[in-house]
């Protein structure tokens, strides 16, 4: 099998880590595997990079228009959003590595349009790894904001938001180019896949749900009191670990959580 994962970077952040596992995982497998990104870090060959200075510079660019449409849109909702309007042909990249199957991940920052994710040919299973596949052009709804469940319309837009509705107008694209795409949607997560089985968009679709593969010779059980001792880590005290993108300053991250719990 052929299998070409699609993901904007093969080393920032946790979904294109989890991407490249994944085709590291298919590779040890004996799996023909290739991971192909808009922005390359490393040498290894099985990832393919923009292929010229020109076109690094030029993903740069669309990602400064992109930024520059949503700034029009006054949004209450702190997420990351994308409009992913630009056109960079990477379908016809895609189609011509003739892979049986292509496996998305996250293909933002203007990577690909919403209309080339539907011209792609090569059947297609898109692993999410934040909700903007099927919610408007932000990447996880508002807390109460049902409108990924109903369809983006002028009527559910909440009251506090203003400007023009970029929201709606990313989910109507979505609807338009992507009605005869057969995706085939998985979510590493159970919660994930309710979400995307219960969205306007992929109600229709079949939603898997698996999790994020991880190489068990590194990430394996470990004795508490021999791992505490080799870093250093008191017996007698908890330990909270929490990092990711944006982990303070995201609220779908949960730090306010934490914050919360330590003050009480």
């Amino acid at each position: 099998m052929k299998v070409l994962h699609v993901c904007f970077s093969n080393s920032g952040g946790g979904a294109a880590k989890a991407a490249y596992r994944l085709h590291q995982g298919m590779l040890a497998e004996g799996v023909e595997s290739n991971l192909l990104v808009a922005q390359k870090q490393g040498d290894d060959p099985t990832v393919i990079g923009p292929s010229s200075k020109l076109r690094r510079l030029f993903y740069l660019f669309i990602g400064s228009v992109s930024r520059l449409i949503l700034s029009f849109q006054n949004s209450r909702n702190p997420i990351y959003h994308s409009v992913n309007i630009s056109p960079t042909f990477l379908h016809a990249v895609i189609d011509k590595f003739e892979a049986d199957i292509v496996n998305l991940h996250w293909i933002n920052d203007e990577m690909m349009s919403i209309a080339e994710i539907g011209k792609i040919k090569t059947p297609i299973v898109w692993t999410l790894h934040d909700s903007w596949a099927f919610c408007g052009a932000e990447h996880h709804a508002a807390i109460g904001d049902v409108r990924y469940k109903e369809g983006y319309s002028s009527g559910n837009r909440p009251s506090e938001y203003g400007g023009p509705d970029i929201d709606r107008w990313t989910w109507k694209r979505k609807l338009k180019h992507w009605r005869l795409q057969r995706f085939i949607i998985n979510a590493p997560s159970r919660w994930l896949a309710e979400q995307a089985s219960s969205s306007k968009l992929f109600k229709q679709r079949m939603v898997t749900n698996i999790p994020n593969g991880i190489n068990l010779s590194t990430f394996s059980p470990f004795p508490k009191t021999i791992a505490r001792k080799r870093f250093g880590i008191p017996e007698d005290k908890s330990i909270i670990l929490i990092g990711s993108i944006g982990a303070m300053n995201d609220p779908n991250k949960g730090y306010d959580l934490i914050q919360t719990t330590l003050s009480e």
